[in-house]
């Protein structure tokens, strides 16, 4: 028996994924082949992309970093007025980094339904007095990346906040998120076949590092027709006490 071993290096966090493998071992017998609803492949679709996210987060940025909540005040905006007003918006911070010699990185999502048009974005730490300035369209919420270097949770929020809108519009909303073209889609990617009938259901860590049990799952997965075995678990690095205790967030 053999299983599958991917490992991903995403800034301070490791992802580990292991599924058997289909080239080698024991196959387990075929299941029925049930054909997906919209809903499962929604849900699919949904976990992919905020694993895309999370890891394009967690490899690009870290503590200091900024999340901004861009609202509107008075009548809010059309799409196409808010898309120009976003654009200017990280314009005028294009400048503003680039004569401070910073390279501007960012992440924006924008919700068109369900609620006023509102748009997040996750940049690089930059002198934060600058953004008042540069959104004179509402009043900008400025927060801060905390010390973890797991933003799981901010990656599965703006997911979430944009379900409603690539659902019912994707011709306004484009894609779930744009981004700058300078970011790393992560640090490394390893794969390996490991020769051996089954893995630790409860896995240890590497050294230096934790494991992170509200990410651990053990469960199976169908394809094409087979039910197989995986188990994702991720784990971060370990900090001192004093790096625990210091957190940046409004």
């Amino acid at each position: 028996m053999a299983y599958i071993k991917e490992i991903c290096h995403t800034g301070e966090v490791i992802e580990i994924r292991k599924t058997k493998s289909y080239r080698y071992g024991k196959r387990i017998p075929r299941g029925k082949n049930v054909n997906k609803t919209p809903e499962d492949v929604k849900k699919v679709n949904g976990r992919y992309a905020e694993m895309k996210l999370r890891r394009l987060i967690n490899t690009n940025f870290g503590h200091k970093d900024l999340f901004l909540t861009l609202t509107y005040r008075g009548k809010p905006p059309t799409k196409e007025e808010a898309k120009k007003h976003l654009a200017r918006f990280l314009r005028i911070l294009r400048k503003h980094c680039k004569a401070a010699g910073i390279e501007l990185k960012y992440i924006t999502v924008t919700e068109y339904q369900g609620k006023r048009i509102h748009h997040h974005v996750v940049m690089n730490k930059v002198d934060a007095a600058i953004i008042p300035d540069a959104w004179s369209h509402g009043r900008p919420d400025i927060k801060y990346l905390d010390n973890s270097g797991q933003y799981a949770e901010l990656a599965s929020y703006l997911i979430k906040e944009t379900a409603k809108t690539f659902k019912t519009d994707r011709s306004a909303a484009g894609k779930r998120w744009n981004q700058s073209k300078n970011l790393r889609p992560y640090d490394k990617l390893e794969r390996s076949t490991v020769k051996a009938n089954d893995w630790q259901q409860d896995p240890k860590p590497l050294k230096g590092y934790e494991i992170e049990k509200e990410y651990t799952k053990n469960g199976v997965f169908e394809r094409e027709g087979r039910i197989y075995p995986y188990q994702f678990y991720s784990m971060v690095r370990r900090r001192s006490r004093d790096e625990h205790n210091r957190k940046y967030v409004t």
